[in-house]
């Protein structure tokens, strides 16, 4: 059965969808059967991929997914990548709440379609939730086995941060007691990282905070750092472990900033590089990445 990872957060800027975008495509780019869903009405994790220009585009996307309850082929669209398909956010603002809204399955309804046969040949989902609180972000948030929040080391987002994961396990806590589902295993980590003392300060209250007042959500080592490779990478639809594998100065590559955080998602993967769908060599990545693991293994790369 595959494992479902929700990328949440209730505060906009956080770069939710560019890191559903992209951890969807370095776990494909790793060999992993991986199907996004755009379960945010925006529908820019679709606009991302573009299957309508790169790719297979399906005829029906999630506004069928929601209404029929099941996931079927008609819905799964072909991405440009090997081991990536992804179900599109199809129709207009707020129509997937009214969708869900008068259900009285509506939290179960994305948890009950992911059981459908379409989804048995996946090793991995991602869902890219919607950001404001609502039927569809409970759904996605039902249908989890983790959660995935980034956190932007700024005032307004730390706290937006903590506020809404209260809300959060309080809902979960709730569906968890209807018996809906069980308890999701709950991962932050820090997004659009800078070097400064005051991202450093904010990063720390946030580890802090989350000990101390959310105990069951694990604040994760890696940190992503702020770069204009993702924005560059996104622009263009590209994955962007494949646009910066090296990067030219003292700061971490976007390669390897997003290989480190699926290896503290996945442990298993831990040392296993992607080829760039292809187009590098093993021997590239050992000239260029050879000494890093036990570096980072130690805790002594440079962030």
């Amino acid at each position: 059965m595959a494992q479902t990872i929700t990328i949440q957060s209730t505060k906009g800027g956080v770069g939710k969808t560019t890191k559903a975008f992209n951890l969807a495509s370095l776990l494909a780019d790793l060999g992993y059967a991986v199907l996004a869903i755009d379960a945010d009405p925006q529908g820019s994790l679709s606009k991302a991929f573009n299957c309508a220009t790169h790719g297979k585009q399906a005829p029906m996307g999630l506004i069928e997914m929601l209404h029929f309850g099941e996931l079927t082929n008609d819905m799964i669209s072909n991405t440009a990548f090997n081991n990536l398909d992804v179900v599109e956010s199809n129709a207009f603002q707020d129509r997937h709440e009214i969708e869900l809204s008068a259900r009285g399955d509506r939290f179960y309804r994305i948890k009950r379609a992911l059981k459908s046969q379409a989804s048995e040949k996946y090793d991995v989902i991602i869902i890219d939730s919607k950001g404001a609180i609502g039927a569809l972000q409970d759904a996605a948030t039902v249908a989890s086995d983790i959660i995935l929040t980034p956190v932007a080391p700024d005032v307004l987002s730390a706290r937006e941060y903590l506020s809404g994961s209260e809300r959060m396990i309080q809902n979960l806590k709730e569906a968890v007691d209807m018996g809906l589902a069980p308890m999701p295993k709950i991962l932050a980590f820090l997004n659009k990282m800078e070097r400064t003392v005051n991202a450093k300060s904010v990063a720390d209250g946030v580890l802090s905070e989350s000990r101390s007042k959310l105990g069951q959500i694990n604040v994760l080592t890696s940190r992503i750092p702020h770069s204009k490779a993702y924005t560059e990478a996104m622009t263009l639809g590209i994955p962007v472990h494949i646009h910066e594998f090296v990067h030219a100065g003292k700061q971490m590559s976007a390669y390897l900033a997003m290989h480190r955080l699926v290896w503290e998602i996945f442990p298993s993967l831990q040392g296993v590089f992607a080829t760039n769908q292809g187009k590098i060599s093993v021997s590239d990545i050992e000239r260029h990445y050879g000494n890093w693991l036990e570096d980072v293994q130690q805790g002594g790369a440079d962030e």
